[in-house]
């Protein structure tokens, strides 16, 4: 086990800038949609959500609405491991769903 202490706010409230994370490496199998994971992409380390997954890529976003990554496998550090079942498996896709809506909503309100 590992841990990491993150800078930024893309997947925020679940996530806070300065939160220190506990993550592990494991087996690709091992990794759910809805699952969050560090991995590098453009020679940065990220933090996001697994939406989707086929093969050796995963298709990983945060909790807003940035542009999709498509990573392969080989680019993922480790994956989250929590007690919060909005950051893992499917209430944590669920999550993720529900609030790319609320903020939609919230953007046309304002």
């Amino acid at each position: 086990m590992n841990s990491i202490k993150l800078n930024g706010t893309s997947m925020f409230p679940l996530f806070k800038d300065g939160d220190i994370i506990l993550y592990a490496k494991i087996n690709k199998k091992d990794i759910n949609i809805g699952d969050c994971v560090i991995y590098y992409y453009k020679e940065n380390r990220l933090l996001h959500r697994v939406i989707d997954k086929f093969g050796d890529c995963f298709i990983l976003s945060n909790d807003d609405d940035i542009e999709e990554h498509i990573v392969s496998f080989k680019d993922i550090i480790g994956k989250v491991y929590t007690n919060n079942l909005f950051k893992k498996g499917f209430s944590g896709f669920i999550y993720h769903k529900l609030s790319k809506i609320i903020r939609k909503c919230a953007r046309r309100l304002n």
